[in-house]
């Protein structure tokens, strides 16, 4: 997991309150064996362990290479249209095996609500790469200089 980049948008009163904006957040090569929620970007409820409201927008958002053996939900929810989400990329998402394709794809429970937009499904090649080969020429290999000799 890479971490994100953040920045505080504030406006010149005091009395306003700040907007977070969390971008680019990288979650890769993850596997998931049991969990309660399989990803959870909310922001219209805080976790129950803070008190603080929500005021981060995220941007760009990458799960690259998750595989869940279990099918929990993927929770996507914005705020508001100001306090949203705006660019989630699955590449390689699967579910109990199954690749996930799109946002209404059944091997995947979902809860995304309208402050969400610009979701992404992309599947990459796992294979290795090929092993580099050398190939035969038609010429035959150079013959090394002869060394000098020794003369006396």
């Amino acid at each position: 997991m890479r971490c994100a980049t953040a920045s505080l948008r504030c406006p010149p009163t005091r009395s306003a309150s700040c907007t977070a904006v969390v971008s680019n957040t990288r979650w890769e090569n993850v596997r998931v064996e049991q969990t309660d929620n399989l990803i959870d970007l909310q922001e219209d409820s805080p976790p129950s362990w803070r008190t603080a409201k929500n005021i981060a927008t995220i941007r760009e958002a990458y799960f690259t290479n998750i595989s869940s053996d279990v099918k929990k939900v993927v929770s996507l929810r914005g705020r508001n249209a100001t306090i949203n989400i705006s660019g989630v990329h699955f590449t390689n998402f699967t579910v109990q095996g199954n690749p996930v394709t799109s946002r209404t794809d059944p091997d995947a429970s979902w809860n995304i609500n309208s402050y969400v937009s610009n979701i992404t499904f992309a599947t990459a090649p796992t294979s290795e790469p090929p092993t580099p080969t050398t190939t035969p020429t038609s010429e035959p290999p150079a013959r090394p200089a002869p060394a000098p000799s020794a003369t006396r």
